[in-house]
């Protein structure tokens, strides 16, 4: 689930890069296999947060994604997404 600030940024990123709505699925499922692959952002690990880094060369932004784990689903609170920081897909 997208709150309305993520939702905002994901479209906006959709409109900017070539490429982001495929980095945004990428998220999504590495969210759905594995919600505990960010860092605990706040004491109990509810809220936690995790950076997508891509390339230039390829069209996608890097992504800093901030989300919530509760009983019943993943909320996706904010997502900023920036021009990459690589120039070239494999390097940092």
């Amino acid at each position: 689930m997208l709150d309305e600030a993520a939702r905002t940024a994901v479209d906006s990123a959709i409109v900017k890069w070539d490429d982001a709505e495929r980095v945004w699925m990428a998220i999504e499922w590495t969210l759905s296999h594995d919600p505990l692959i960010g860092v605990p952002l706040k004491e109990g690990g509810s809220t936690r947060g995790f950076v997508y880094r891509e390339a230039k060369s390829i069209g996608q932004p890097d992504v800093q994604v901030i989300y919530e784990l509760t009983d019943e689903e993943v909320i996706v609170r904010d997502a900023v997404f920036s021009d990459a920081q690589a120039s070239q897909a494999g390097h940092a």
